[in-house]
């Protein structure tokens, strides 16, 4: 059906997702880990690389997304690897679902594996979704600094690892990040910092759903009134990334 999309629509790319938003891998995965927490629960692609070269037949580029650090499978399995609240109970954000840590080396390692498979089936880009802290409103607890500049080089350094391991593989990293991180100096609160995310990957992708700009943005303080309203929310954000970080 994403196919047929495709051609009457005239993309030229499709987003696969290899790790969904719970942490199952939806592909026949070799990674013991994934094996022993559960995420192999559900196939939804019984061969990653004859997906990939159906598509490249068609002429179409393949991105594999991955739920990164948001993982309700490998944080509910391994809580010495998940995000905890000051008391030491296991956090759990809105939707009721755990995180994981991403300064522990296993958490890390682990996603990493899964793009090295998808690497090797084929696909063009690797795109990282939720790699970032929780936004939350209590204190957490994680195995590193919770300052700002510790969450941007836990988030920096995890990229830039993910980074060095595709490399043999000719496929690019592409990283998800927070619409408000366009124009946001700090973080966020979340570890995403606009000029050390473009230096570290190949592609940013900023999520502009101009219902996510809850505080509007200048010049449009209600970013889902009018289309113009809409319309201009995603442009003066992409002009605002471009002016930053001065990329083509």
């Amino acid at each position: 059906a994403a196919l047929d999309i495709i051609h009457k629509g005239g993309a030229n790319a499709l987003v696969v997702d290899i790790k969904s938003d719970r942490g199952l891998l939806t592909y026949p995965s070799e990674i013991p880990l994934a094996q022993k927490i559960g995420a192999r629960k559900l196939t939804l692609i019984h061969s990653l690389p004859d997906l990939v070269n159906n598509a490249h037949g068609q002429g179409i580029y393949m991105i594999a997304r991955i739920v990164t650090f948001k993982d309700a499978t490998l944080g509910t399995a391994r809580q010495d690897l998940a995000v905890h609240l000051a008391n030491g109970a296991l956090f759990h954000d809105r939707e009721g679902l755990t995180w994981t840590d991403s300064y522990q080396p296993e958490v890390r390692a682990y996603n990493i594996a899964i793009a090295v498979e998808a690497a090797k089936a084929g696909f063009d880009e690797v795109q990282f979704d939720y790699v970032r802290f929780p936004d939350a409103n209590t204190k957490l607890k994680f195995n590193g600094p919770t300052d700002e500049a510790g969450r941007i080089k836990a988030i920096t350094d995890f990229l830039a690892q993910a980074h060095a391991a595709l490399a043999p593989y000719n496929v690019f990293e592409a990283v998800d990040i927070f619409g408000y991180v366009g124009w946001n100096l700090n973080d966020t609160g979340i570890g995403q910092q606009l000029e050390d995310i473009d230096n570290t990957v190949d592609y940013v992708c900023p999520m502009l759903y101009p219902s996510g700009f809850k505080f509007g943005i200048p010049g449009h303080k209600n970013p889902i009134a009018t289309n113009d309203d809409i319309y201009s929310t995603i442009r003066l954000t992409i002009e605002n990334c471009i002016k930053r970080t001065r990329v083509n």
